[in-house]
């Protein structure tokens, strides 16, 4: 299960069931295509919870907006910063697993990660100027 990131349209609020793919005026920025990416990043995405107090769960719909944007941005800009000190692939580890509760490592490349953060701190820029939703969704 991937999850997307999107633009929504200014003004509509769809319902927050299963994202498909696209939504009508919204603008699809990216996927996480491999859970490893989501894991790496999540520590960091600890950080986006205790400001919005909302888990940025990949099995659920999160969006940003306004205020919310900067400290996205700023955990986003940390993450380019740890990136740069990796290797071109290393293992972390997931929740993925066969069993309930078991971990599962996986290998995440550095030049992906870079290709998701590329793609979503401009979309921040983008949607600061529209005055409208970045939201994470499952896919």
């Amino acid at each position: 299960m991937a999850l997307a990131v999107i633009i929504e349209a200014p003004n509509e609020r769809p319902s927050r069931g299963r994202y498909e793919g696209s939504l009508p005026g919204s603008e699809h920025v990216c996927a996480f295509e491999t859970a490893a990416i989501y894991w790496f990043l999540y520590a960091l995405f600890e950080t986006v919870q205790e400001h919005k107090g909302k888990d940025l769960d990949r099995h659920g719909w999160c969006s940003f907006v306004g205020a919310e944007l900067p400290a996205l941005a700023a955990t986003l800009v940390a993450a380019q910063t740890a990136i740069a000190a990796q290797p071109n692939a290393w293992t972390v580890v997931t929740d993925d697993a066969g069993a309930p509760g078991e971990e599962r490592d996986a290998s995440v490349q550095n030049q992906e990660l870079q290709a998701v953060l590329n793609q979503i701190v401009p979309a921040i820029h983008t949607t600061e100027a529209r005055n409208t939703y970045l939201s994470f969704v499952n896919n």
